[in-house]
């Protein structure tokens, strides 16, 4: 590089010792600081950058002009020496030609983001007008040009990912104005990765005050005219949502008050804190909005008020909170009801748009791109999730057989249980004893029933019986040690009403508000247990290692209707943890106590906690420069979750994996040694089980492996094979909840389809479904309890696409894994065993963040050199 333009890049401040920021004036000497800052003035910086990028771009063509003259010297040379000498020569130039395009690349990129900067001046980029729009669209082509000319030879893994993602997050966005996903409150700040429809479910309406209203609100009454709406069951959803999060005060005050009822504009005109517009866009909402749809009618109510009693018969999401002497009180009118739950055209693809505006297919097209990265039709994503959930019960039923033999102790007699089982979850009115007739005495699994099994009381935390929490049981949690600084976040988050001697013995669905409380604290400790038993395992398969994670739970008012858990990066809420692991603690709403493994490792190591913290900490740089962690891609980081509870199978999790089948799901062909949540008990003989051993699986997930792996025999006269019997019994329950959730993502594919896409459907799932139809085949296809059905159903209807992005994102990142494998010709054992090979592919994926799929591709290939 000439001392001319080397003096030129350090002035940019974009060649230091540390991660260049360039755009900060803190980087750039104080001679340039000034004369910036004098002038004050994005144009003085685009000036600046501009005066770089020609610099540089001069560099490179200097340097690929003396790059031509040696190829020519080298194609007449025969003497070796000189030979030598220009090859090296040559390697030289070609490493700091890809050295300076990674600078251009920067210096555009900052380029990039000052002219939008003074775009966004001129216009709102994120709750644009239909103009507002068009300029958007030119200044993405222009910059998407740009990127186009760089030449592909000058391009290193790194700045690979730059390019294509970059390039990749551009066409989103262009794409995303051109579909008007705005007309239906497309959050376009939240763009290339997140810009979906303002939703109940991501609780996106909390953020939409102020100027924001009055813009989105402008967007809307326009969706209006253009007949482009959302569906009046999805905007009742909203509404509800609304009203949570800014009218408490107001609501618990109707509940006081002498009247029966209160129209919704009433209950907004009385708020006096918030501002008149936020107001205004909510008045609008709850009337205007809800009364223009023509699809998706549902209970289809003139006038939405709130009510003490329940005049809408309404069957769940009824309003809860907490009144001020922290007694739960029910507000009436915005739940769903029968009507809701059996309405079809409640997606994205009923809505009928106009010819000079957009259509339902068009702006879920655009959001499928954006969540799975890929260019799928939904008629496609739909017959990939229906195929794969029609046949992905094979692994499922043979799991069934093995679980009946271990618990029978033979392989064909008539296996028909007799259980606790509550099929309508938080709205059951009681428990039944139900027979389930499992196997025949053929041998034969009908698996309906047995999923009924699966989904008996005892499975669920805080629903195993009022004997199962003793005033004995209770102490024990309650004084727990280990438990301390979870059980006071617990309290802090809205749960301490629960255990208090006013409202313990209160009923709540078919259980107590006490046996909610503890329950919780039951899932506490599993999921600590969990923890402490495969964090360090699972970080051995990475080059570099992250903190260790926090546990925690949902706020108590959200709960409901925020899924079954998350990952939250910025949650640091125990003592010496970064990030947490968020799980739903309510027992009709969270997961069975089979899946704590394959969820617990989605969330945290080996899955979300270790891919976020990953990039933040460990972002891959060209001689310290960086475009920053900016990519955020859900096909990425969901695709990376659930790729990672698949190699929970793969690294013996559940126990010996059969490495030998074609069958990356296959069954363990030994449960027995197991790297989860039984390790302490580990290939141990009867002789080497301790009494801690016995303990330890005596009390997992408050011992119902223990007393299942008994078949009903109460006095255990042999412990020690008890415990080897339980272990057993344990892993194959968990592995059946790893099967269950790759099931779930699979079915996804088809509900989310289901409801928004343009599809031909199947009698089991029609085009335009509705929730019912929805949870028929949730139910029909895996054992997922009524609480995961209910909730994950009205995710998917309320946050369209973002499901889809899961299994899209595992299939690709799988077949990397293979394409690798295959490469370095190893065998499926070899490669997982030869850590070094699975940390260099794994640490490839995790270091330039969370890309389009397309780009990790590219990266892959180019490392490894595959065609």
């Amino acid at each position: 590089m000439s001392p001319k333009a080397k003096k030129g890049l350090i002035i940019t401040g974009i060649i230091s010792g540390v991660i260049a920021a360039p755009i900060a004036l803190t980087l750039i000497p104080y001679g340039i600081q000034k004369s910036l800052a004098n002038k004050n003035s994005l144009e003085a910086k685009q000036a600046f950058y501009e005066k770089q990028v020609s610099l540089v771009s001069k560099e490179i063509e200097n340097k690929e002009n003396k790059k031509a003259e040696i190829n020519k010297q080298i194609a007449t040379k025969k003497n070796e020496g000189e030979l030598k000498d220009l090859k090296e020569e040559l390697d030289k130039l070609i490493t700091q030609i890809k050295e300076d395009t990674a600078l251009y690349i920067v210096n555009n990129y900052e380029l990039f983001k000052i002219q939008k900067s003074i775009l966004e001046n001129q216009i709102d980029l994120n709750f644009p007008t239909k103009e507002e729009s068009k300029k958007a669209i030119d200044f993405y082509t222009k910059w998407i040009e740009n990127l186009s000319k760089i030449k592909k030879d000058n391009l290193n893994q790194v700045s690979i990912a730059w390019v294509s993602g970059l390039k990749y997050s551009w066409e989103i966005i262009k794409e995303l104005y051109e579909s008007e996903i705005r007309l239906i409150g497309g959050q376009l700040s939240f763009a290339p990765e997140g810009a979906y429809p303002i939703n109940s479910f991501a609780n996106s309406f909390v953020d939409i005050t102020n100027e924001k209203a009055t813009k989105i609100k402008r967007n809307l009454e326009e969706g209006i005219k253009e007949n482009v709406i959302l569906s009046k069951v999805v905007i009742k959803n909203n509404i509800r949502s609304i009203l949570k999060n800014f009218y408490t005060k107001e609501l618990l005050e109707f509940i006081s008050s002498n009247k029966k009822e209160e129209s919704l504009t009433n209950i907004i005109r009385q708020n006096k804190n918030l501002d008149e517009e936020t107001k205004k866009f909510h008045e609008f909402y709850v009337n205007k909005y809800y009364e223009s749809t023509d699809h998706g009618l549902g209970e289809n109510i003139r006038e939405l008020k709130v009510y003490k009693t329940n005049v809408t018969n309404e069957v769940e999401d009824t309003i809860e909170l907490i009144d001020n002497n922290d007694k739960k009180v029910l507000i009436y009118g915005l739940g769903i009801t029968k009507k809701d739950l059996e309405a079809n055209d409640v997606g994205i693809n009923a809505i009928k748009g106009s010819a000079s505006s957009t259509n339902g297919k068009k702006l879920y097209d655009i959001i499928l791109k954006m969540s799975t990265t890929t260019n799928n039709s939904s008629q496609q994503i739909f017959e990939a999730g229906y195929k794969t959930t029609t046949t992905a019960t094979k692994n499922m039923e043979a799991t069934a057989k093995a679980i009946a033999k271990l618990i029978t102790g033979n392989e064909n007699s008539k296996w028909e249980p007799t259980i606790k089982y509550n099929p309508d979850g938080v709205a059951g009115k009681s428990v039944q004893d139900l027979t389930v007739k499992i196997r025949d005495d053929k041998g034969n699994i009908n698996l309906t029933e047995f999923n009924k099994w699966m989904n008996q009381e005892q499975f669920f935390f805080g629903r195993e019986g009022s004997n199962f929490y003793t005033k004995e049981k209770e102490e024990s949690l309650l004084k727990e040690k280990s438990l301390e600084e979870s059980i006071s976040n617990f309290n802090k988050l809205g749960y301490a009403h629960l255990i208090d001697a006013k409202n313990a013995n209160e009923k709540y669905g078919t259980i107590t508000n006490k046996e909610f409380y503890l329950g919780a604290l039951e899932a506490f400790k599993g999921y600590h247990q969990f923890r402490a038993a495969t964090m360090d395992y699972g970080f051995s398969f990475f080059d570099k290692k992250v903190d260790k994670y926090g546990i925690n739970v949902y706020d108590f008012k959200y709960r409901t209707e925020s899924g079954v858990g998350e990952e939250r990066p910025d949650d640091n809420i125990e003592k010496g943890t970064t990030g947490a692991f968020v799980f739903n603690p309510d027992p009709y709403f969270s997961l069975p106590k089979w899946s704590v493994t394959s969820f617990a490792n989605h969330e945290s190591v080996m899955g979300h906690h270790n891919q976020i913290q990953y990039a933040r900490r460990y972002l891959k740089t060209i001689n310290n420069l960086t475009i920053g962690n900016i990519f955020n891609y859900t096909s990425y980081i969901e695709g990376w979750a659930l790729f990672m509870e698949w190699f929970g199978i793969e690294a013996g999790l559940y126990g010996t994996p059969d490495f030998e089948s074609e069958d990356y799901y296959s069954l363990p062909k030994d449960f027995q040694y197991s790297h989860g949540i039984t390790y302490f008990i580990g290939n141990k003989t009867k002789d080497k089980i301790t009494n801690e051993d016995i303990k330890q699986i005596k009390e997992l997930h408050g011992g119902v492996y223990w007393t299942l792996a008994a078949n009903g025999q109460t006095n255990i006269t042999d412990e020690k094979e008890h415990a080897l019997k339980t272990a057993k019994l344990t892993n194959m329950l968990q592995y059946y909840g790893a099967l269950n959730e790759a099931q779930l993502r699979n079915m996804r594919l088809a509900v989310d389809t289901a409801y928004h896409g343009e599809i031909k459907g199947e009698s089991s799932l029609p085009k335009n479904a509705s929730i019912k139809q929805v949870r028929e085949f949730l139910t029909k296809n895996s054992a997922l309890g009524v609480g995961d059905i209910t909730s994950e159903s009205k995710r998917y209807l309320n946050f369209p696409g973002q499901a889809t992005s899961y299994n899209s994102g595992k299939e690709a990142l799988l077949n990397l894994y293979d394409k690798v494998r295959k490469a370095k010709n190893l065998k499926r054992k070899d490669f997982l065993e030869n850590k070094e090979a699975i940390k260099e592919f794994f640490n490839l994926l995790l270091e330039t963040g969370a890309l389009p799929l397309a780009t990790i591709e590219e990266i892959i290939n180019y490392h490894y050199n595959i065609k």
